[in-house]
């Protein structure tokens, strides 16, 4: 799991976006 960021994005927003890669890649 990648650390927070500091750049105002909450880090759950970056964990979606990282799961909805992996989904992508998994389904396709």
């Amino acid at each position: 799991m990648p650390p927070p960021r500091r750049l105002g994005r909450p880090r759950t927003t970056d964990l979606r976006e990282v799961m909805n890669a992996i989904l992508y890649i998994a389904t396709t």
